[in-house]
């Protein structure tokens, strides 16, 4: 048994070590999302599984990492994949009062269920956060939901429902003044209203859009605005043939083709949208123009796809109007770039051939080495092998002995604080014996006031709770700890006991971190009782308004700090209100657990007359 508790000892403090050596939990969660979100890859999700099993997590923490996991998945494209993660992570989550989470999780579920044409999974999930976004009065939520619901109904057809979802997402992002999405919203009720043929409505929410991206300064999306306003100026165009319509589009392509210029990456589409548009116009000397910048451009940055949709265009061209040699220019240029892409393609399998190749020759010639090295190291382990049996005799005879020393010096040592320990555990027996007396008056005072009050349902429900604090008091006068969860219950039990004793004359409240086990932690019984038995009858009692009693249990490292407070009369006098009596059995019962806790037992008086704060810490181990 002392043996077994020697090594407890050392295990524990190997332990601790480990711990303090390791990244704290946000710190890994705060890497992980980071690389999931640039460089997403399935060796994440099996890091976020190792993590899952090997460490022990918060219910936050697994809801988040599982949150991660499916959001790995869903980046990779792999939808189906990513639905356990989401439906985990919502479960752990949905324990916590992380909401805002929890909501992710669930919308982007939605996501996935949409995607995969479940729609009935999908709007469970968006209507429970809609509930959630109503519950806490989160009105940017609500926004999330109207979007996630716009895309749920434009997926299934029903294109004017989901436009009519997106501008109530509008009208809160517009009290918000959020620009940025704003502008993409504007754009997307665009596309809606272009698709059901709504062009003057398309229009103005472009404008929008345009007027945003102004204001942001966001050259590419200024483009884009001007490109698809001359899309959807081109359509009415065509809608009706009125001229002011096509002079318009013309203007915003060239806007748009303007500014592309400028943006060395990005793909001009508003020359090639110029080309065509002349064309159909049988403008051919403009088209011509704008399809040899659209040529150069493609050729500069090697749009090969660019390239092939003119050439093609350009050959049909030929072919309608008879140009046969036109037509074979535009052929053999078509050939070439669907020449050059086929190289590039076969470049880019030769390539990766080759790779592998070299992967394969490296991978032998690692193997050859390491078959070397794996035959020295046999020849040096066979010479090695004689003296190492010399080595670990000798090891073994010493380590004997210095166990047969330590076992001494240990069954001395217990032998020692057996005999201190069972004092101390005495002491305490003696200590807990005198605070029930003190305890059981009490509350016989309160039953025996509200029997001369000739009030019995008053008197049968204090007799019930006294019955309950007695056997709960005699259980645990007998008990050295009790978990925290028993305490409080007494506590509670008590607290209760002396406000139907007052006719609610004060509030309570009891509040203990999440992140504390109350059914796991033990605390030794009935410790702060006799505080909180002051606070009520030398505090709150002689107030004339209501009072308040706070009870906090926060946790530090190792520790519990409890707080207890009201807003009474005030600590004044040390020998009337008997405070120095209760604060000094809780100090000497502090100080028989032998963690030095007595030290941080204090008592203030914020201002005067306006209650007491006693506050102490525990060692829990």
């Amino acid at each position: 048994m002392k043996q077994k508790q020697a090594l407890s000892i050392i295990v524990m403090f190997l332990c601790a070590a480990t711990l303090f050596a390791q990244q704290t939990i946000d710190e890994v969660y705060r890497s992980i999302k980071q690389e999931v979100l640039q460089t997403p890859s399935l060796s994440h999700s099996k890091k976020i599984d190792a993590l899952l099993e090997q460490k022990k997590l918060s219910v936050y923490d697994q809801g988040r990492f599982y949150f991660i996991k499916g959001l790995n998945y869903n980046i990779l494209n792999q939808s189906e994949r990513s639905v356990l993660p989401y439906r985990k992570a919502i479960e752990k989550l949905a324990q916590t009062t992380h909401y805002e989470l929890e909501s992710k999780a669930r919308l982007n579920l939605s996501g996935v269920y949409t995607d995969l044409k479940q729609f009935t999974r999908a709007t469970t999930q968006i209507l429970t956060v809609e509930e959630l976004a109503k519950a806490h009065n989160d009105s940017l939520l609500q926004a999330k939901v109207y979007e996630y619901l716009s895309n749920l109904l434009y997926v299934q057809g029903n294109t004017f429902e989901s436009l009519g979802q997106l501008k109530a997402a509008a009208d809160i992002y517009e009290r918000q003044s959020d620009s940025v999405t704003l502008s993409r919203l504007y754009n997307n009720m665009a596309v809606l209203n272009k698709n059901m043929g709504m062009f003057e409505d398309a229009i103005a929410f472009n404008n929008k859009s345009l007027t945003l991206s102004i204001a942001l300064k966001d050259k590419e999306a200024i483009a884009e605005s001007y490109n698809n306003l001359g899309v959807n100026y081109e359509n009415m165009y065509n809608w009706n043939n009125e001229v002011s319509y096509l002079k318009r589009a013309i203007q915003h392509y060239e806007k748009s083709a303007k500014i592309k210029r400028q943006l060395p990456y990005t793909k001009n589409t508003s020359l090639t949208n110029l080309a065509n548009l002349y064309a159909k116009l049988d403008a051919h000397k403009e088209a011509e123009k704008y399809y040899e910048e659209v040529i150069a451009e493609g050729e500069k940055k090697n749009h090969l796809e660019t390239l092939g949709e003119v050439y093609h265009f350009k050959l049909n061209d030929a072919l309608n109007s008879g140009n046969i040699k036109e037509a074979r220019y535009y052929l053999k240029k078509l050939d070439s770039v669907q020449g050059v892409s086929k190289k590039a393609q076969q470049e880019d399998f030769q390539s990766m051939m080759q790779n592998q190749f070299d992967l394969f020759d490296a991978r032998n010639e690692q193997k050859q080495k390491e078959q070397a090295l794996a035959e020295e190291k046999e020849k040096r382990q066979w010479v090695e092998k004689v003296h190492a049996r010399t080595v670990v005799i000798f090891i073994v005879v010493i380590v004997l002995i210095a166990f047969i020393l330590l076992y001494l010096v240990q069954y001395f040592k217990n032998n020692k604080l057996k005999g201190e320990r069972e004092k101390i555990m005495l002491e305490q027996r003696i200590l807990r014996s005198q605070m029930n007396p003190h305890f059981i008056f009490n509350v016989l005072s309160s039953i025996q006031n509200t029997l001369l009050e000739n009030n019995p349902l008053q008197s049968a429900s204090q007799i019930s709770r006294f019955a309950k604090l007695i056997r709960q008091n005699f259980d645990f006068t007998n008990k050295e700890k009790i978990t925290l969860e028993e305490d409080l219950s007494a506590l509670t039990n008590y607290i209760e006991t002396q406000k139907l004793r007052f006719a609610d004359k004060f509030d309570y409240q009891i509040d203990v971190d999440d992140q504390i086990d109350i059914a796991e932690v033990e605390i030794p019984p009935m410790l702060i009782q006799p505080i909180v038995e002051n606070a009520i009858e030398h505090g709150l009692k002689p107030k004339k308004e209501k009072g308040c009693l706070s009870i906090r249990i926060q946790a530090r490292g190792n520790k519990l700090v409890f707080s207890i407070m009201d807003n009474g009369i005030g600590f004044r006098d040390k020998n009337k209100d008997g405070k120095v009596h209760s604060l000094g059995v809780l100090k000497t019962r502090l100080q028989l657990l032998g963690c030095k806790d007595e030290n941080s037992l204090q008592i203030t008086t914020p201002k005067a007359h306006s209650g007491t704060i006693v506050k102490f810490e525990l060692t829990v181990l």
